[in-house]
């Protein structure tokens, strides 16, 4: 007999009484999972780093503070470049907001690392604080050109993680003069 014939023996076996026992006892736990589940999935305010305070850097992060150490040419290798084109505006505002947003969900990405009697820390960062970089594109120039070269400049330009985001976003917008 498999699991499933054996459970529904013994529940056909139980008296009306001891069913509606056992339907209010798995409603109850139910509804204790559910909270429990609504609490993990919603980090609680006071669980989350709070600007200005000072936590251990991680494994990954003390990787990137040595390589940071050995020169700008080792820690930029880190980088990560991507571009994208619209065909539509976008409103850089609205695009800070957004980036904003995830540096808020993120501490890792908005905190600077600093190291006071050989031990070394990290620091997040209030999100709202971080600016989107806008750069206007020269006119009469190839678009594209433009672009790659901004792009490699960036993958080459190293982090000071005592002072930079580690985040960089720069909205480009062609100048059509």
């Amino acid at each position: 007999m498999d699991n499933n014939a054996a459970l529904k023996s013994r529940l056909e076996k139980l008296s009306p009484e001891q069913r509606t026992a056992l339907l209010q006892q798995i409603s109850r736990l139910r509804e204790q999972r559910q909270q429990q589940g609504d609490q993990q999935q919603r980090p609680a305010q006071d669980q989350r780093p709070l600007p200005g305070s000072r936590y251990p850097l991680s494994l990954a992060q003390r990787r990137l503070w040595m390589l940071s150490e050995l020169g700008s040419e080792a820690s930029a290798a880190y980088n990560i470049v991507s571009a994208f084109c619209f065909d539509k505006s976008l409103a850089p505002e609205r695009l800070q907001r957004a980036w904003r947003s995830v540096l808020a969900n993120h501490e890792v990405l908005r905190s600077s690392f600093g190291q006071h009697d050989g031990k070394l820390y990290q620091v997040p960062r209030d999100a709202d604080q971080w600016c989107l970089q806008q750069q206007t594109l020269i006119p009469d120039t190839d678009v594209e050109t433009q672009l790659v070269a901004l792009a490699s400049a960036e993958a080459g330009r190293a982090f000071d993680l005592h002072r930079d985001w580690l985040l960089r976003v720069i909205y480009c917008v062609a100048d059509t003069g």
